[in-house]
């Protein structure tokens, strides 16, 4: 049971991500087709691959029953709470159509996302086993 919620966790946060940077890393160029076409994204596959992660991750916290004390958990929690932010604001950027924030804007947001992933795997890899 936990191994399949494993799977599903990670090919969740797969799609999830993947998406995600996709585009954000787009939004800097803008045309009619592209919106559309990213919006049909954003809604059949990075949203819904965004509450599965989520669903699933916080199933698989309250069946294996983590030490809610443990430092790698709140920094895990932290990365992945920049994450749901930086899905919003990608959404709202969809929503409106708006010209955006400019290339650099988007590059920073992209480099956000890239680091809070980054930061996630450091919280389960590296600190993790260390307090255990």
């Amino acid at each position: 049971m936990l191994d399949v919620l494993k799977f599903l966790h990670v090919a969740a946060l797969f799609f999830w991500i993947a998406c995600l940077l996709m585009v954000s890393r787009q939004l800097a160029w803008k045309g009619e087709k592209d919106w559309i076409f990213f919006k049909r994204l954003y809604f059949s596959l990075e949203f819904p691959a965004m509450c599965l992660t989520l669903f699933t991750g916080l199933l698989l916290l309250l069946l294996k029953g983590v030490n809610w004390k443990a430092p790698w958990l709140h920094m895990k929690m932290t990365f992945v709470a920049i994450l749901v932010i930086s899905e919003l604001i990608v959404m709202c950027k969809l929503m409106k159509r708006a010209p955006g924030y400019g290339l650099l804007g988007y590059k920073i947001l992209y480099w956000v996302i890239v680091s809070s992933l980054l930061g996630t795997l450091a919280a389960i890899y590296i600190m993790k086993p260390k307090f255990l």
